[in-house]
């Protein structure tokens, strides 16, 4: 099926292409056929959520439903033996629910992401092997020798999850990175789709100029990593730089930052390379946040006690419906807060939600149903989200319907947190 599309959209092409004399030689369009693959993830085979009715999985496109992979971007194999694909595709930064990764050739063969040989996040790339896959004689596409501007070139890539699809444009321009300028993007006119990123962007003959990763969403100039550019990585390394902004809900105003920046030796397996660049990056953003949280937790130099000592939040004896949040405002003021629009839900047997959207959280306040205790409701998280689902259901969004989600099932990961004020808090993900 897939051998056959990618047939059909490249017989259009080239016709189309024919008019204004611009094709891609047979001889490429083979090797690319060949060359080019979809970066897959495996769909897990059970799912742990609850719905309020069967999910109507026959409304969405048949290709999607019965795929047992989620199509994710593009990789494309070189002359060197080794594959390439934009790092972001293979999110190393992140922790995701299906992280076996995969890619898929034409005929429709899959092959499991073995070693990771070298990579950059900020440069967005990066260069691994498959397991069990051998190329075949002459495989691999070639880099090309002429990264020229005002030049036809070609992306190539897996266009939302429909297969491999070719689009023409022109390279356009050079655009020195944004934060120091220390290389510069190719930019280039052709479409490019989401699923194209990690894509080859190649030249009349059919070598490739670069790597696809960014599409501009305000202007059909996208962008692309020259392949020369990642000879300025150290070998066996690969180089995490990532800017991280959050802000904490109750701190109106300010946007902290933190660089994480760390590198890893390779080559590795790719479990072993995402389990050292999340690690890497956990002690990073805990180190920041501890920072913070000794400014500003309750008995720090922040903190309402420290710089508003005769606030009357502090003698006060309201006690509200609603738990307040103390927020420190625009004006750098303390302030008690809730919500405006305070909604409640009755359970059975005398239980109440009662939830808000508040601070970009949606906050919900349960008291238990008389039939059961305080203990079990507590050491019960997914009861407890249960019950605020009730009350505030989630939708998921199936074709052209809409499904109420009913439960989450138990959390993925648990833990306990004391406050300044050695009060122990629950969390649940």
């Amino acid at each position: 099926m897939r051998k056959i599309f990618f047939s059909v959209v490249l017989a259009v092409i080239a016709t189309g292409l024919a008019c204004a004399q611009v094709v891609l030689p047979e001889e490429a369009l083979s090797k690319l056929q060949r060359a080019v693959f979809e970066v897959v993830t495996k769909k897990s085979e059970t799912d742990p959520i609850s719905y309020d009715r069967e999910l109507p999985l026959d409304r969405l496109p048949y290709a999607i439903r019965t795929d047992k992979y989620n199509p994710i971007g593009t990789a494309f194999l070189m002359d060197d033996g080794n594959f390439y694909t934009a790092a972001h595709v293979i999110d190393l930064t992140g922790k995701l629910l299906e992280d076996d990764f995969y890619i898929r050739d034409v005929e429709g063969k899959i092959y499991k992401i073995d070693k990771i040989l070298s990579f950059a996040t900020d440069r967005d790339f990066i260069v691994f092997t498959a397991k069990d896959f051998t190329p075949g004689k002459g495989a691999g596409l070639h880099a090309s020798k002429d990264v020229s501007m005002n030049t036809q070139i070609f992306t190539v890539g897996n266009a939302q999850g429909e297969g491999i699809v070719i689009r023409d444009g022109m390279l356009t321009s050079r655009t020195p990175e944004d934060q120091n300028g220390n290389w510069k993007w190719l930019r280039f006119s052709a479409a490019a789709s989401p699923g194209n990123s990690g894509g080859p962007l190649v030249d009349k003959n059919g070598d490739v100029l670069g790597i696809i990763t960014m599409k501009n969403q305000t202007e059909n100039l996208n962008y692309a990593l020259p392949l020369d550019e990642l000879k300025n990585i150290p070998e066996n390394r690969g180089v995490v730089e990532r800017p991280i902004y959050y802000s904490l809900p109750n701190i109106e105003g300010q946007r902290f930052f933190k660089q994480y920046s760390y590198e890893v030796t390779l080559p590795k397996s790719i479990e072993e390379t995402r389990s050292e660049v999340w690690e890497g990056m956990k002690k990073c953003t805990a180190e920041h946040s501890g920072k913070l949280f000794d400014e500003y937790r309750f008995t720090g130099p922040k903190s309402i006690l420290k710089t508003e000592k005769n606030s009357p939040i502090l003698y006060s004896s309201f006690l509200p419906s609603f738990p307040l949040v103390l927020c420190l405002a625009d004006n750098q003021k303390w302030g008690a807060y809730y919500p405006d629009d305070v909604k409640t839900y009755d359970l059975e047997d005398n239980g109440v939600v009662s939830y808000a959207e508040f601070l970009r959280l949606t906050m919900a306040y349960i008291e238990k149903p008389d039939s059961i205790s305080e203990k079990e409701l507590i050491s019960n998280p997914k009861l407890c989200m249960d019950y605020i689902l009730k009350a505030s259901p989630m939708k998921r969004a199936v074709g052209t319907e809409v499904v109420n989600v009913t439960s989450f099932g138990e959390p993925v990961e648990s833990s306990k947190f004391t406050d300044c004020m050695d009060r122990q808090w629950l969390v649940n993900l």
